[in-house]
């Protein structure tokens, strides 16, 4: 185990973990991140996005201990692992505190990336360490208590020296109908000279895997801010976003939450995301309809 001191690379790097934890309507993600920009100079920071608002709290490099091989993160008071978070936060904008447990995670049975994962000089990789995990305990935010017994989470990872120029990302494990956890990113893809799209999708639905891919052939047929259709082998998978608060509307991404992102190891980038948007799901195996769920708790990232 070392210190972010440590980790100083002659050339830009970044690493961050998303923690989303839920229940029902109340969303609460956490956002543990280290990265050294071009110059060699480190930062850390905790970034928190609610349905409210989200803020940006910047640590001392010393602040942060990392232990990759257990997945533990410490900054300043606050802890995150794969058995929960413990969050003590006090600021002029912000005071946060409380324990939350998570249950037995739900990995995928190997990388999202693929081969890709193991590819040198890859612009940003990403990594889903858990689809799904149940949670219990409680976070005071501003005096207010929040309880998240019988909550869900998700939890993922990107490392690099930069987020991809533009890219969607959409996330959701809240169905109301049934039990199901859906990961989408498709992003403008740099890599030595030559730019593609990269797609990479997990659907986990009644015990099994549906997975699109690049490195599968998947062909993606659209992607915008409010449409996704993708097609690969014998399966198409369809995705419509609507606006909660207009029903029926199409999204409109102006809205969304600012986060820091990086380029070339320096948070100089800023992008959006949003939670609680009213999504459609649908995938058809040949012509035959295998899910059609909908959920008005899409948390959703949009960069052009």
């Amino acid at each position: 185990m070392k210190h972010l001191i440590n980790y100083v690379y002659k050339k830009s790097f970044f690493e961050g973990w998303y923690f989303k934890c839920q229940k029902g309507d109340q969303i609460i993600s956490f956002i543990p991140s280290y990265s050294t920009d071009k110059n060699g100079i480190s930062r850390v920071f905790l970034q928190i996005i609610m349905n409210d608002n989200s803020y940006i709290i910047p640590y001392k490099p010393e602040d942060f201990y990392l232990n990759r091989k257990y997945l533990f993160i410490r900054i300043g008071n606050n802890s995150f692992s794969r058995k929960g978070i413990k969050i003590d936060i006090h600021t002029e904008k912000i005071t946060i505190n409380g324990i939350l447990y998570f249950g037995k995670m739900e990995p995928l049975p190997y990388t999202i990336m693929g081969y890709f994962h193991y590819f040198p000089g890859m612009e940003c990789k990403h990594e889903i360490i858990s689809m799904y995990h149940k949670i219990k305990g409680s976070l005071k935010y501003n005096k207010r208590e929040y309880n998240f017994n019988s909550g869900s989470g998700y939890l993922e990872k990107d490392m690099g020296h930069s987020f991809p120029k533009s890219y969607t990302w959409i996330q959701c494990n809240h169905f109301p109908a049934e039990k199901c956890s859906v990961f989408i990113s498709i992003a403008e893809i740099p890599y030595h000279g030559i730019h593609f799209k990269g797609c990479i999708c997990a659907i986990h639905y009644k015990g099994k895997e549906y997975r699109f891919a690049t490195y599968l052939g998947v062909k993606v047929l659209k992607s915008t801010c409010n449409e996704i259709c993708l097609k690969q082998g014998k399966y198409l998978f369809k995705v419509k976003l609507y606006n909660n608060k207009r029903k029926n509307t199409k999204y409109n991404p102006e809205f969304s939450h600012k986060l820091a992102a990086p380029v070339l190891g320096d948070m100089s980038k800023t992008i959006k995301e949003q939670h609680l948007i009213a999504g459609e799901f649908l995938l058809y195996e040949k012509s035959n309809l295998i899910l059609h769920l909908t959920s008005r708790h899409v948390s959703f990232e949009f960069v052009e």
